[in-house]
Protein backbone atom coordinates (compact mmCIF):
# COMPACT_ATOMS: atom_id res chain seq x y z
CA UNK A 1 0.00 0.00 0.00
CA UNK A 2 1.31 3.53 -0.55
CA UNK A 3 1.92 5.08 2.90
CA UNK A 4 0.19 8.65 2.56
CA UNK A 5 -1.67 9.88 -0.38
CA UNK A 6 -3.60 13.82 -0.31
CA UNK A 7 -7.05 13.34 -0.68
CA UNK A 8 -7.59 17.12 -0.88
CA UNK A 9 -6.02 20.01 0.62
CA UNK A 10 -6.57 19.57 4.35
CA UNK A 11 -6.31 15.57 4.40
CA UNK A 12 -3.57 13.43 4.28
CA UNK A 13 -4.13 9.79 4.88
CA UNK A 14 -1.93 7.01 5.55
CA UNK A 15 -2.99 3.62 3.64
CA UNK A 16 -1.06 0.02 5.52
CA UNK A 17 -1.87 -3.00 6.66
CA UNK A 18 -3.39 -3.29 10.32
CA UNK A 19 -1.61 -4.35 13.43
CA UNK A 20 -2.58 -6.60 15.77
CA UNK A 21 -3.12 -3.50 18.53
CA UNK A 22 -5.81 -2.24 15.93
CA UNK A 23 -9.00 -4.68 16.31
CA UNK A 24 -10.89 -2.42 18.72
CA UNK A 25 -10.87 0.93 16.26
CA UNK A 26 -11.87 -2.02 13.48
CA UNK A 27 -15.07 -3.13 15.71
CA UNK A 28 -15.30 0.87 16.82
CA UNK A 29 -15.72 1.63 13.09
CA UNK A 30 -17.78 -1.57 12.07
CA UNK A 31 -20.29 -0.33 14.54
CA UNK A 32 -20.73 3.51 13.90
CA UNK A 33 -21.17 2.15 10.06
CA UNK A 34 -23.28 -0.72 10.60
CA UNK A 35 -25.17 -0.30 13.96
CA UNK A 36 -27.12 -3.34 14.87
CA UNK A 37 -25.66 -5.16 11.38
CA UNK A 38 -21.98 -4.84 12.59
CA UNK A 39 -20.05 -7.88 12.55
CA UNK A 40 -19.23 -9.23 16.29
CA UNK A 41 -15.92 -7.83 17.93
CA UNK A 42 -14.47 -11.02 17.80
CA UNK A 43 -14.22 -11.36 13.92
CA UNK A 44 -11.56 -8.79 13.55
CA UNK A 45 -9.03 -11.06 15.50
CA UNK A 46 -9.85 -14.28 13.70
CA UNK A 47 -10.39 -12.57 10.43
CA UNK A 48 -6.45 -11.23 11.00
CA UNK A 49 -5.16 -14.62 12.19
CA UNK A 50 -6.56 -15.57 8.80
CA UNK A 51 -6.10 -13.68 6.70
CA UNK A 52 -3.31 -11.66 7.69
CA UNK A 53 -2.64 -9.98 4.20
CA UNK A 54 -5.84 -9.08 3.29
CA UNK A 55 -6.54 -6.18 6.67
CA UNK A 56 -6.11 -2.76 5.67
CA UNK A 57 -6.71 0.30 6.57
CA UNK A 58 -6.67 4.17 6.13
CA UNK A 59 -5.76 6.29 9.22
CA UNK A 60 -6.02 10.68 9.45
CA UNK A 61 -3.86 11.65 12.73
CA UNK A 62 -3.77 8.01 13.89
CA UNK A 63 -7.11 7.71 13.85
CA UNK A 64 -8.58 4.89 11.88
CA UNK A 65 -10.79 6.39 8.96
CA UNK A 66 -11.63 3.18 6.97
CA UNK A 67 -10.73 -1.02 6.49
CA UNK A 68 -11.25 -3.23 4.46
CA UNK A 69 -11.01 -6.85 5.19
CA UNK A 70 -10.29 -9.49 1.80
CA UNK A 71 -10.53 -13.34 2.23
CA UNK A 72 -9.16 -15.83 0.58
CA UNK A 73 -11.62 -18.29 -0.47
CA UNK A 74 -11.60 -21.88 -1.02
CA UNK A 75 -11.23 -21.75 -4.39
CA UNK A 76 -7.30 -20.50 -3.92
CA UNK A 77 -8.14 -17.46 -7.19
CA UNK A 78 -11.22 -16.16 -5.72
CA UNK A 79 -10.90 -13.36 -2.85
CA UNK A 80 -13.63 -12.00 -0.58
CA UNK A 81 -14.11 -8.25 0.49
CA UNK A 82 -16.27 -9.25 3.79
CA UNK A 83 -16.09 -6.17 5.41
CA UNK A 84 -15.42 -2.04 3.69
CA UNK A 85 -16.07 0.43 6.72
CA UNK A 86 -15.60 4.33 5.75
CA UNK A 87 -16.08 6.49 8.89
CA UNK A 88 -19.76 8.34 8.45
CA UNK A 89 -18.54 11.65 8.48
CA UNK A 90 -15.90 11.41 5.86
CA UNK A 91 -17.95 9.39 3.53
CA UNK A 92 -18.16 10.42 -0.21
CA UNK A 93 -14.50 11.95 0.15
CA UNK A 94 -12.25 9.51 -1.95
CA UNK A 95 -10.84 7.50 1.46
CA UNK A 96 -12.59 4.23 0.66
CA UNK A 97 -12.16 4.24 -3.30
CA UNK A 98 -8.86 5.04 -2.87
CA UNK A 99 -8.22 1.97 -0.04
CA UNK A 100 -9.76 -0.25 -2.50
CA UNK A 101 -8.45 0.68 -5.53
CA UNK A 102 -4.96 -0.47 -3.89
CA UNK A 103 -6.18 -3.36 -2.55
CA UNK A 104 -7.06 -4.22 -5.66
CA UNK A 105 -3.97 -3.48 -7.41
CA UNK A 106 -1.95 -5.42 -5.32
CA UNK A 107 -3.88 -8.32 -4.66
CA UNK A 108 -3.16 -11.88 -6.93
CA UNK A 109 -6.76 -13.12 -7.15
CA UNK A 110 -8.36 -13.83 -10.83
CA UNK A 111 -11.44 -12.81 -9.27
CA UNK A 112 -12.46 -10.70 -6.13
CA UNK A 113 -16.30 -10.58 -4.96
CA UNK A 114 -18.23 -9.15 -2.33
CA UNK A 115 -22.16 -8.48 -1.56
CA UNK A 116 -23.59 -5.49 -0.93
CA UNK A 117 -27.06 -4.46 -0.11
CA UNK A 118 -28.88 -3.37 -3.68
CA UNK A 119 -30.73 -0.52 -1.88
CA UNK A 120 -27.58 1.34 -1.01
CA UNK A 121 -26.73 3.33 -3.92
CA UNK A 122 -23.69 5.01 -2.64
CA UNK A 123 -21.78 1.54 -2.24
CA UNK A 124 -23.19 0.32 -5.29
CA UNK A 125 -21.88 3.33 -7.07
CA UNK A 126 -18.82 2.93 -5.84
CA UNK A 127 -17.74 -0.51 -6.59
CA UNK A 128 -19.35 -0.21 -9.92
CA UNK A 129 -16.99 2.44 -10.67
CA UNK A 130 -14.08 0.32 -9.65
CA UNK A 131 -14.99 -1.81 -12.19
CA UNK A 132 -17.21 -4.57 -10.13
CA UNK A 133 -20.57 -6.30 -11.73
CA UNK A 134 -23.44 -7.38 -10.38
CA UNK A 135 -22.91 -11.75 -10.93
CA UNK A 136 -25.81 -13.09 -8.73
CA UNK A 137 -29.18 -11.45 -6.29
CA UNK A 138 -29.79 -13.82 -3.42
CA UNK A 139 -32.86 -13.58 -1.21
CA UNK A 140 -32.80 -13.93 2.23
CA UNK A 141 -28.71 -13.56 2.43
CA UNK A 142 -28.10 -13.07 5.87
CA UNK A 143 -31.47 -13.77 6.84
CA UNK A 144 -35.51 -12.89 6.22
CA UNK A 145 -35.47 -9.78 4.32
CA UNK A 146 -31.91 -9.29 3.84
CA UNK A 147 -31.21 -9.36 -0.38
CA UNK A 148 -27.48 -9.19 -1.59
CA UNK A 149 -26.40 -8.48 -4.45
CA UNK A 150 -23.13 -10.72 -5.53
CA UNK A 151 -20.44 -8.63 -7.26
CA UNK A 152 -17.52 -9.61 -9.05
CA UNK A 153 -14.27 -7.70 -10.14
CA UNK A 154 -12.02 -9.18 -12.42
CA UNK A 155 -8.09 -7.25 -13.22
CA UNK A 156 -8.03 -8.44 -16.55
CA UNK A 157 -11.14 -6.56 -17.34
CA UNK A 158 -11.18 -3.61 -14.26
CA UNK A 159 -9.39 -0.50 -13.28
Amino acid sequence: MTPNILINDNMTVTYRAIEQDEFAMMAQLEQQCFGAHALPDFFFRQSYDCWPKGCFAAFQDQKMQAFVILAQSETQDIGWILSVAVSPELQGQGIGRKLLTQLLEQQSYARVRLTVDPENPAALRLYQSLGFSKIAEEADYFGPNQTRWVMEYSPNLSI
